[in-house]
């Protein structure tokens, strides 16, 4: 990828410098780009960051699954816990990228003064495009190899097994569905605390 970009840099005769303010970052987070021990360190970094945020509501979710707790009550408050920390996480991540920090996602005082910025209502409707885009696709995804299947006659092979089923469609979607996902999530995620940081 490094050569790519300076390829392309300097196909188009620019400078580093310039090449990052075109594109709207730091020389140094152009430069970053370029280093793969980085992209690496980050991603391992955003993983931790959405781990420590969303493993309560998952502890809970367990727990109602096996009993542990009555399970209409456990699921309403799991999904509520959900959606707040979600929000919290999605904050957090654009919080720590932007300052370049990882102490900086867990800066719960900044965090809630760029969600109140922004405003509840604008962070749930987000969350909740992204979820049916997501599901939209992965059931798109769903259908679709249901006809292949049923197209070059595999079905009986391939699909008798449900679990094989549910594994390729989990592959094909970890493969297409999540990359975009998560693409779009950041994005969003630039612009929405770009905007509610500096109100």
């Amino acid at each position: 990828m490094k050569n790519n970009v300076r390829i392309l840099r300097k196909a188009m005769g620019l400078t580093q410098e310039q090449l990052a303010k075109k594109v709207g970052i730091s020389r140094q987070s152009l430069s970053n780009l370029n280093n793969f021990k980085t992209l690496l360190k980050n991603g391992i970094k955003i993983f931790f960051v959405k781990f420590i945020y969303l493993i309560f509501p998952l502890v809970l979710f367990l727990l109602t699954v096996t009993g542990s707790i009555p399970r209409f009550a456990g699921l309403i408050i799991t999904g509520v816990l959900f959606v707040v920390l979600y929000v919290y996480c999605f904050i957090a991540i654009a919080n720590m990228v932007y300052h370049d920090s990882f102490k900086k996602a867990f800066a719960l005082n900044e965090i809630s003064i760029v969600k109140n910025n922004i405003g509840w209502l604008l962070l749930f409707g987000l969350l909740m495009t992204i979820l049916f885009i997501f599901y939209g696709v992965t059931a798109f995804l769903d259908e679709f190899i249901i006809f292949l299947g049923n197209f070059i006659n595999i079905n009986a092979i391939l699909f008798d097994s449900f679990t094989v089923y549910k594994l390729l469609l989990l592959l094909i979607s970890s493969l297409t569905v999540q990359p975009f996902i998560d693409i779009l999530t950041a994005r969003i995620a630039g612009v929405i605390y770009e905007n509610g940081s500096e109100t």
